[in-house]
């Protein structure tokens, strides 16, 4: 089953917009996770002030 050229770059191009769009998720997953440690820290602080 051989691909036309143009249908395997196709994909090639659909792969690399999906783990473009994977990475970022992550990467904001995991920011958004440190945001908050930093900011459950911050209260914690204010209580034990």
């Amino acid at each position: 089953m051989a691909l036309g050229h143009g249908l395997g770059s196709f994909l090639g191009v659909v792969q690399i917009f999906f783990a473009i769009v994977i990475g970022v998720y992550f990467w904001n997953l995991l920011r958004s996770q440190q945001g908050s440690r930093v900011a459950v820290e911050r209260e914690s602080r204010k209580e034990l002030d």
